[in-house]
């Protein structure tokens, strides 16, 4: 069974960044008792602690300034490398709808590749833009439906602005959903819609390799 890659890069929340300081403490902890020492057994204990003290339900001083300083910290941004392509994350929702969104309304214009989308960026862009406002604003919704609910109570007049803030949040994500047209070809779909030469080249040597990589693959149908 083949390990999935590890990410170099991850985003964090705070309840995410305390339950990781509590996992790393644990994770020494457990090395100093492999090694028998009492006088690490001793700091093991104490990691144990540090380790309950993080992952406690109700978040500790001592426990906040940490976070606040490490969420805090100064980093140089990370270096972007333009011409490389950004990662697809399997199970991003935005990706994912952007995708859809791209592969519904947009034309894939060689039969031999209807996974390939070929069309005009602007077509593209509008597909891409309206889904990701919508998906952004119902994501909106989420968090802060999610922050109601922890609420103690549900008389708050603030709770009561939120919830009208929720609905107001979701009404837009509705508005700002795409949809796909009743009549007439999707986007890009046109009788004056053609490939530049470079972009046909690049499609018919696209289609030259996957048919060598068919025909090199071994006959158990294990990639080779």
């Amino acid at each position: 069974m083949t390990n999935a890659p590890v990410p170099s890069r991850i985003a964090l929340t705070r309840d995410q960044l305390a339950a990781l300081l509590a996992h790393h403490a644990d994770v020494l902890a457990a090395q100093w008792r492999a090694d028998g020492a009492r006088d690490n057994w001793i700091g093991a204990e104490r990691l144990d602690a540090h380790a309950a003290v993080l992952a406690a339900d109700e978040e500790a001083p001592a426990v906040a300034e940490l976070l606040d300083s490490m969420l805090s910290f100064p980093l140089d941004p990370p270096v972007v490398d333009q011409a490389a392509p950004a990662p697809w994350v399997e199970g991003d929702p935005l990706m994912e709808a952007i995708a859809a969104a791209v592969w519904e309304r947009c034309t894939r214009d060689d039969p031999d590749m209807p996974q390939l989308v070929l069309d005009d960026p602007r077509n593209i862009a509008a597909a891409a833009a309206s889904v990701a406002r919508a998906v952004s604003l119902a994501q909106a919704a989420d968090d802060l439906d999610q922050y109601v609910g922890k609420q103690p109570s549900n008389a708050d007049p603030a709770v009561e602005g939120a919830r009208l803030v929720i609905r107001e949040l979701r009404r837009l994500a509705a508005e700002a959903q795409p949809t796909k047209p009743d009549s007439g070809p999707p986007c890009g779909n046109n009788p004056n819609f053609r490939l530049a030469p470079g972009d046909r080249q690049a499609v018919d040597e696209f289609k030259a390799y996957l048919a060598q990589r068919a025909t090199e693959a071994p006959q158990d149908g294990t990639q080779p």
